[in-house]
Formats: C-alpha cells, sequence, structure tokens
C-alpha cells in the first residue's frame, strides 16, 4: 500500500513540481518565453524600423546622442549598447550578429536588435522591472509623509516620525545633510526637492526627500517584500490537500486488490468454492467479476472432469467383467465348441465396446475445453453438411429424411470448426434415428443474429423435465443401467460441448413430427 500510493504520489507531484518552480527548462518558462517573445517582435518590428531609419540617416557617432534625445519619448526604456557587451549568451550573440531580435525574459524582459551590420544593438526593455514597482509603491507614501511635516513644527517631527513608523511598514528615518553621503549628482536633485533613490537589493530601495526646514533628510527605507512563507504555506496546503484524495481513492483500489488476491490464492490452494466478493462500486468490480466466471468455469471443468471420471470407471466394468469371465470359461475344459464360439463373440464386442467408449471419451475431453482457434477455418459449411446428409440416407434407406436450407447460405463461406459441426450432425443423426419411426428433418437456417442446424424426428420425444439432463455425460434415457447395446450416454454431451466451442449453445422443444426437436444455434460473428 505504502510503496503503490508513493509510487503514485511521486507520479503526480514530480511534475507538478517541475512545473511550479519555472526555470529555463520547464514547459511553462519555455512556453511564456515564446509567447512573450512572439508578441513582443511583433509589436515593436515598426518601432525599431523607425529607430534604425532615424539612426542609418546621421552620422554613427552622432548615434548615441540620439537615442539619448529619443529615450524620453518612449513609454519603455531605450538605451544604445555595444554589440560586444549587449548579451553574455553566445546564442543570442550569434542571433544578434544575423541581424535578429534577440528576446531576454526577465522582470524587466528586454527586446535586442543590432543596427543594419553596425556595431551598436538598439535595447528596449519591455514592461516595469521589480525595482521600478517597488518605488512606485513608496513614492506616494513619501508625498503625503512630506506634507505632514509641512504642516507641523519641527519640534513634532519626532514624534510624527513615530506615528508613521507605526502606521506604514516603512522604515522612516531623519538624518541632516552631514550625516548624508550621496553622488554629486544626486545632491543636486536633492536640493532642488526632487526624490532621490538608492537601490539596496533587488526587492528594496531608499528614497531621500529634503524636509521643509531645508536642512533636514527624510530616509525611507522599504521593506522587502518576501512571500516565500506565503507561497510556501499555498504549496504544502496544495499537496497536502491533494495527497489526502489520492489516499482517498488508492486505499479502496488497495484494498479490493488485496481481496482479490487473498481470493486467488485460496483458490488456487484448492478451495475451489471461493469468489471475488466486492461492491460493484468499485474500480476493479469488472476484474472481480471476470475472476468468478472463470473460477465458477475452472470448478465446473474439475467436478465435470470428477464426475466424467467416475462414470467412465463405471462403464469400463462392464466389458471387463464379460471378458474376464469370457476369458475364463474359454479356459475350462468343460466348455463346448458352441459356447465357446459364443463367448468369442462376446469378447470382440466387449472390445468394440471399450474402442468406443475411450474414443467417445477423448473426443468429448478435446471439446470440453476453451475455444481453440487453430481447429477453426473458412468453409463451404453447406455443401459439406448437404454431403453428410446424403451420406446418413445411404445408411438408412428405410427413413424418410428432409433437409432445408436457406439460399443465402447455399454458397457462403462460414468461419467455423467443420469438423467439429458435423460430428455434432452425426451425433444428432444417429440419436434421432435411433428413436425415429420413419421421418427426420434436417434444416440449416439464419435466426436474427445465429445460424441455426436444427434436427428433429416423429419417434416418442422427450420429456420436458429431461431436457436438461440428456446433456450429461452418461445419461440414457429409459435406461438408468446405461446398456452399452445402445452406447454410452455421450454423443449429447460432446453435442453440447461443440456448441459451447462455438460460443452458442443447443436447445430442446417438441418437434412438429411428434418427437424430439435440438436446435444448435451459434453466433454470426465468432469473436
Amino acid at each position: 500500500m505504502i510503496r503503490a500510493f508513493s509510487v503514485l504520489w511521486l507520479v503526480i507531484f514530480l511534475p507538478i513540481i517541475f512545473l511550479i518552480f519555472a526555470d529555463k527548462y520547464s514547459p511553462v518558462w519555455l512556453f511564456n518565453n515564446y509567447t512573450m517573445k512572439t508578441n513582443s517582435i511583433e509589436q515593436e518590428s515598426g518601432t525599431f524600423h523607425l529607430i534604425e531609419q532615424a539612426l542609418i540617416a546621421i552620422p554613427i557617432d552622432q548615434w548615441p546622442k540620439k537615442i539619448e534625445d529619443l529615450a524620453p519619448k518612449f513609454g519603455n526604456k531605450l538605451t544604445l549598447l555595444p554589440l560586444q557587451t549587449a548579451t553574455n549568451n553566445q546564442l543570442h550573440q550569434q542571433e544578434l550578429q544575423a541581424n535578429e531580435f534577440v528576446f531576454i525574459y526577465g522582470m524587466p524582459s528586454v527586446l535586442l536588435r543590432r543596427i543594419n551590420n553596425s556595431p551598436w544593438v538598439i535595447s528596449l526593455t519591455m514592461g516595469v522591472s521589480q525595482m521600478e514597482l517597488v518605488t512606485r509603491g513608496v513614492r506616494g507614501p513619501v508625498y503625503l509623509a512630506l506634507q505632514l511635516f509641512e504642516s507641523r513644527p519641527s519640534e513634532q517631527w519626532p514624534e510624527l516620525l513615530k506615528e508613521l513608523s507605526l502606521g506604514f511598514p516603512h522604515e522612516f528615518v531623519i538624518l541632516t545633510k552631514p550625516d548624508l553621503t550621496l553622488p554629486k549628482d544626486k545632491m543636486a536633485k536633492l536640493n532642488k526637492n526632487e526624490l532621490v533613490w538608492e537601490v539596496r537589493s533587488q526587492n528594496q530601495a531608499i528614497v531621500h526627500a529634503l524636509l521643509p526646514d531645508q536642512k533636514s533628510i527624510l530616509r525611507v527605507i522599504s521593506s522587502p517584500v518576501d512571500n516565500s512563507l506565503h507561497l510556501a504555506i499555498i504549496v504544502i496546503i496544495f499537496f497536502v490537500t491533494v495527497s489526502i484524495f489520492l489516499f482517498i481513492w488508492v486505499y479502496p483500489l488497495w484494498r479490493d486488490l488485496k481481496r482479490l488476491s487473498v481470493t486467488a490464492d485460496n483458490f488456487g490452494d484448492g478451495y475451489l468454492t471461493q469468489r471475488a466478493e466486492l461492491a460493484k462500486s468499485s474500480v476493479i468490480s469488472r476484474l472481480a467479476h471476470s475472476f468468478n466466471q472463470m473460477a465458477d468455469r475452472i470448478e465446473k471443468l474439475i467436478q465435470g472432469q470428477k464426475e466424467l471420471t467416475n462414470a467412465i470407471s463405471h462403464d469400463l466394468r462392464t466389458p471387463l467383467y464379460r471378458l474376464r469371465f469370457a476369458f475364463e470359461m474359454l479356459n475350462c475344459s468343460e466348455t463346448t465348441e458352441i459356447k465357446q464360439k459364443k463367448y468369442r463373440n462376446s469378447i470382440n464386442t466387449s472390445i468394440d465396446d471399450l474402442d468406443h467408449l475411450i474414443d467417445q471419451t477423448l473426443i468429448l475431453s478435446r471439446y470440453n475445453r476453451t475455444m481453440d482457434i487453430s481447429h477453426f477455418s473458412t468453409c463451404a459449411l453447406a455443401e459439406k453438411i448437404i454431403d453428410e446428409v446424403d451420406y446418413f440416407r445411404l445408411e438408412n434407406p428405410a427413413l424418410i429424411v428432409d433437409f432445408d436450407i436457406s439460399p443465402e447460405l447455399e454458397e457462403r463461406m462460414l468461419f467455423v470448426d467443420s469438423r467439429a459441426l458435423l460430428r455434432t450432425l452425426n451425433n444428432l443423426l444417429s440419436n434421432a434415428s435411433r428413436y425415429s419411426k420413419e421421418h427426420i428433418k434436417v434444416s440449416l437456417i439464419i435466426d436474427e443474429n445465429n445460424y441455426q442446424l436444427t434436427v428433429e424426428d416423429d419417434g416418442p420425444g422427450i420429456i420436458e423435465n429431461q431436457w436438461v439432463s440428456v446433456f450429461e455425460p452418461f445419461v440414457q434415457l429409459k435406461n438408468s443401467h446405461r446398456s452399452t447395446a445402445s452406447g454410452h450416454g455421450l454423443g449429447l454431451a460432446i453435442v453440447k460441448q461443440v456448441a459451447l466451442w462455438h460460443k452458442g449453445n443447443i436447445d430442446i422443444s417438441h418437434s412438429t413430427l411428434g418427437g424430439a426437436k435440438f436446435d444448435f444455434r451459434w453466433p454470426l460473428q465468432l469473436k
């Protein structure tokens, strides 16, 4: 159970982890990169063309100044980079050398393209960087804080500073100009009442602003944004939830498989009555049903073999006793010539009975198995049946034998075991001739989705409560002692097995001729 659950868990969650924590090998990353590159090139190809035309019209040494003048006109950052330092990626360098667009996915993404085989590359940012998002979030609070400092006297600024620190996640500090170390250009901007930015990390910025007294500096340090804990909690909740549902699904499956395994082991150990008892809602209910069907067939087969063995042993005793008695009498000096001849005939008859019994038993054993497709072939079955009926007429001239066949079957090729079907016909005809008065009728037709071979006679018929038992081996009607003079009761048992061999069935009913009617059916399509 644990191993099966672990394997299923890994199969499901490893791809999910691979997709969540996307990198350059992740399908999500590759798809996003391709989509953004395609969209960016489609949207900005015209812009790059216009910039390139504007630069080509002037000397190359004036290009940096031209880009510097154009940059403020664009919403995205526009720069001019040397070809050799535009990117460290060798593949991107090769694409730039070929004057192709290069898209660098990131925060922000950048679109690059070389200018007309020159040593310069145009760089255009796509979207907003993480740092710009942070600075935008701080700019508004700084502006409002300066208004509060302007509305209050400088003596109250320390108290105001505490209020601001409590109300914002940012850190507020008041410095004097001598305490502040900034480059000259940034100090000049600061003295002009402009905000000055410093970047401390990927998601943290420092803002300096001149306070109303023109002597003090307000420093605002943005709090770093760390969503890793929230992401970890969400991922854990997701994994735990899905794992619970996986367990709810796997446990009943494992439980039912274990039950089925125990049942199969018990059945294999000889407990043939064992069956798989699973709910219909079980995932493996069909498997359990198939197992039960197989177990039923095996149990029936073994039980049939036992009954067949017992019946054979019983039927073997009679001819063997006759043989033993005949040999003893032949060895007796008092036996007359006439009686010796009688005992010799008895020996020959007993040997014929034994041979017939063994032959019939082997035939029944052959068909008492699952259908073997190797015995099946496509043949003209109608012709074979017509010939067989003609032979039967020649052997039984005293009987009237009628034969009907559907016109569409006269030349149709059927996929059957022709040898088995002809043996079935012979057994039915032999059975009919034994009880018929003078009339037998044979027909081969198509009945709905089945082929149907029918043999009926005008004999005494079979009472309904014996319609099932006549197909059991060694059962003979009106002959409970199964006298070998009239057979061994295996003919109809063979017919039944041939029907099962063809996935069909054999039925008995009352014939319009007055006797018994045997309908042998098998499906049009054998699967």
